[in-house]
């Protein structure tokens, strides 16, 4: 028992310390930048296509991690109107983005809501 003891820690020692691949493996491995670039890069042109109100929104509190009160503050808006111009914002985003909506089709929820009106209305 004890020289087959020896024989695997001697043979542990030899080839899992000095030998070892994950260690370089690991060292060597390189991570999928093109996906990121072109998940970004969907992200970006889906921004784009936001209205210009939500996108101003967006960018402060997400791109420049300015709190709502300094937002609303600076756009000279309730903080409610922040909210949910951010929130509209980042419901569109999600559908450009992830489920493959077509960027054209989006419509801020707020002009929905004002054409729903109208018609009830008439």
């Amino acid at each position: 028992m004890f020289n087959i003891f020896v024989s695997q820690y001697r043979r542990k020692a030899k080839f899992e310390t000095k030998y070892d691949p994950e260690s370089y493996i690991e060292k060597e491995t390189v991570s999928a930048n093109q996906e990121i670039m072109v998940e970004a890069s969907e992200v970006m042109d889906a921004i784009q296509h936001l209205s210009e109100d939500q996108r101003q929104v967006l960018m402060m509190v997400c791109a420049e991690g300015m709190k709502y009160e300094e937002v609303a503050a600076n756009l000279n808006i309730p903080i409610g109107t922040v909210r949910s111009r951010l929130a509209r914002a980042r419901t569109n985003l999600q559908m450009m983005t992830e489920k493959g909506i077509p960027k054209t089709h989006v419509i801020p929820v707020a002009q929905e809501k004002r054409s729903q009106r109208s018609r009830s209305v008439a």
